[in-house]
């Protein structure tokens, strides 16, 4: 299934994340749509899911929990710059 690009999206991540050659791998795994799923993310940086849950949890990136709210499981949608932000941070050059 190709996937489509948001040219506004793509936009936005060049414009942040231009020359950070370790994120730019990671965006191009990535769907273009500004909200994110945590198994989204596990998949483009080749992790499992329970990583993603736990940043959710410590509050490292901004997230809205779309679920039904009657003690169900949460579903998260993740703002994806502010992911894109918290993954640069952990970005090391040498």
């Amino acid at each position: 299934m190709a996937m489509e690009i948001d040219m506004f999206v793509d936009a936005e991540d060049r414009r942040l994340f231009a020359g950070v050659r370790s994120l730019e791998i990671v965006i191009s795994r990535l769907p273009s749509k500004p909200y994110l799923t945590p198994t989204e993310i596990a998949l483009a940086l080749d992790t499992k899911s329970d990583s993603v849950y736990r940043w959710i949890e410590s509050g490292r990136f901004e997230y809205m929990d779309i679920g039904s709210g009657g003690g169900g499981k949460p579903r998260y949608r993740i703002e994806r710059s502010s992911f894109l932000l918290f993954l640069r941070g952990r970005v090391k050059k040498i």
